[in-house]
């Protein structure tokens, strides 16, 4: 077959363009320019087989880094840009077809309090302290709400779209994590050097052990509803090692939320998940009234000289339990300006990021520790605090309504005596909803890519699940055993 002319001509205009960027990346020392002919490349068939694009966004996500354009301005890079490309694309398809909006979705549950929170954070926004810094907040709360709880609505149809899905998150992180294991090993598995083992990949091991606990549970799930011991083998394999790099990822907050998870499965399939949700948020709720009755708190600061950090794991883990470990010491620090930022803006908060510019001079210097210049801009290491703080009571209570509705539906879809396909995807989203709010506890990991980008695809998830009641059961034909 004879090349025609057009072809030749598109390919000289790409080779041109590949050159151009080449050298542009030489010359500014930035590899990541060579990438974008590619990316241009790819745009006409990612704009007929969106489906294509969302599979690698999920691709991505696991191996995207954090790229600084400017000190002040950054990305995370590629998986915020395609993020941003899906957005559009959606909007677009909105533009020229409006019925894509399915009124089923709109009108359900989980998508109206996913709406009235992204309705409160405008208001909020309206109030901030700093407008410019929530309307950022804004824009990049809308572009993560679009392709992951959206896109799975609108294109993924059966069974085994979803398992491609998970598949497409769950491989890169594998390999990911094999890589982070033998870079380890090589450095003695030590604990002060976990963090190095991990980049660029990953800020801190905390990130890291919040990803693995996440999606242990999609691992088990695909175990599970394996029906051939090759595929089993290899889903087994896969959970023995996000296991292991689980545990050398030294991220106590990582651990609990396995436990949390494994607990959570407990109570859905006992029927008690909403109270036992009930009994823990009444419980905290009361420590908390506790501590900030008559400053009690202030009985339990740290030793400023004692609080340190320790790169041996023994010492860093009895430090914990003595309360002078760094990181411990430091959340509490932080969280003593929860109760007065609070008292003096209740309602709409400070505004939506804008808890670094303003927490310091509500914070009970009795707790100050060595880091507590906070050189790297971090916010208050509970996300929980941090809507209190930035949205105020509304705000949080939002989105602990939409917390508790989360897991009510998970249950409610495990109890309908559906496919075990089903009931076993209810309990997978219940367990890394259990783990992502477990380790959203100690940070604020909700607004980062590798885990908001997991809680709204569990809400959108379920939203699909629970539209495909037992009587739409899907086509078994369509079900892909592993």
């Amino acid at each position: 077959m004879q090349t025609s002319q057009f072809d030749i001509k598109r390919g000289l205009l790409f080779g041109f363009f590949f050159v151009a960027f080449l050298l542009l990346s030489v010359f500014l020392e930035n590899w990541i320019l060579v990438a974008i002919p590619f990316l241009v490349l790819l745009i006409p068939a990612f704009i007929q087989q969106p489906l294509l694009l969302f599979y690698l966004l999920l691709f991505v996500i696991p191996v995207s880094i954090e790229y600084k354009f400017t000190e002040t301005l950054g990305t995370d890079f590629p998986d915020e840009l395609m993020m941003l490309a899906l957005s559009f694309i959606f909007i677009l398809l909105f533009i020229h077809r409006p019925s894509i909006l399915n009124k089923k979705w709109m009108a359900h549950g989980l998508i109206l309090l996913l709406l009235l929170q992204l309705a409160w954070v405008m208001i909020a926004t309206v109030y901030s302290t700093n407008p410019i810094l929530s309307v950022k907040y804004l824009l990049a709360k809308i572009w993560y709400i679009i392709p992951f709880v959206f896109f799975p609505l609108l294109f993924l149809k059966d069974k085994r779209s979803i398992q491609i899905a998970g598949w497409c998150l769950l491989v890169p992180l594998v390999c990911l994590a094999g890589l982070s294991l033998m870079r380890q090993a090589m450095d003695g598995f030590s604990f002060g050097k976990v963090n190095q083992a991990l980049s660029p990949y990953f800020r801190n091991h905390v990130n890291y052990g919040a990803m693995l606990a996440a999606m242990l549970p999609v691992s088990v799930a695909f175990y599970w509803l394996s029906d051939k011991k090759n595929n089993q083998g290899m889903a087994l394999f896969t959970i023995l090692l996000l296991l292991l790099a689980l545990v050398f990822s030294f991220s106590r907050g990582a651990w609990l939320a396995v436990l949390i998870s494994l607990i959570t499965v407990w109570a859905i399939r006992k029927k008690i998940i909403v109270h036992l949700l009930s009994i823990a948020l009444i419980a905290v709720s009361a420590i908390f009234i506790w501590l900030g009755t008559n400053n009690n708190y202030l009985d339990y600061r740290p030793n400023f000289k004692k609080t340190i950090f320790h790169t041996n794991f023994e010492q860093h883990l009895a430090a914990t339990y003595r309360g002078q470990d760094l990181s411990t010491a430091e959340r509490f620090y932080r969280w003593t300006a929860v109760q007065q930022m609070m008292a003096e803006n209740p309602m709409t908060g400070v505004g939506p990021n804008n808890f670094y510019d303003t927490y310091k001079a509500y914070t009970a210097s009795a707790y100050k520790t060595w880091v507590s210049d906070n050189k790297e801009h971090s916010t208050v290491h509970n996300y929980f605090f941090l809507l209190l703080i930035e949205q105020g009571l509304p705000g949080l209570g939002i989105f602990l309504c939409l917390l508790f509705s989360l897991f009510w539906y998970a249950q409610k879809i495990y109890h309908q005596k559906q496919s075990k396909w089903h009931q076993t995807i209810a309990l997978t989203l219940a367990a890394m909803l259990a783990a992502i709010i477990t380790v959203n506890f100690l940070s604020d990991l909700v607004e980062t890519d590798k885990i908001g980008s997991l809680l709204y695809c569990c809400i959108g998830l379920l939203v699909w699940l629970d539209l495909h009641s037992s009587n739409q059961q899907l086509d078994s034909k369509q079900v892909s055993h592993l």
